[in-house]
C-alpha cells in the first residue's frame, strides 16, 4: 500500500499549483502542508500527542526527524 502524500498528486493543491488567490488561502496550505509533514515524520498519533508537549515547549525538538 502507498503512503503518497495527497499534496504529491495535487489532489488538495487547487488547481494543481502553489499560486494562491489570497495571503489567507497560502496560510492554510502552508499549515496544511505542515500538517501533513508532521503525519508523514510521525505517523503514530498516539506519539504526535505525547511529543506535543515536549515541541510546545522546546523549540529544537521537532528538528531531528527519524
Amino acid at each position: 500500500m502507498s503512503r503518497r502524500s495527497p499534496l504529491i498528486d495535487g489532489t488538495q493543491l487547487p488547481g494543481h499549483t502553489l499560486l494562491i488567490a489570497s495571503p489567507e488561502a497560502h496560510r492554510q496550505l502552508a499549515l496544511t502542508m505542515a500538517r501533513l509533514l508532521v503525519k508523514s515524520t510521525r505517523p503514530d498519533e498516539a506519539v504526535r500527542v505525547k511529543l506535543r508537549d515536549i515541541y510546545a515547549n522546546d523549540a529544537m525538538a521537532p528538528i531531528p526527524i527519524g
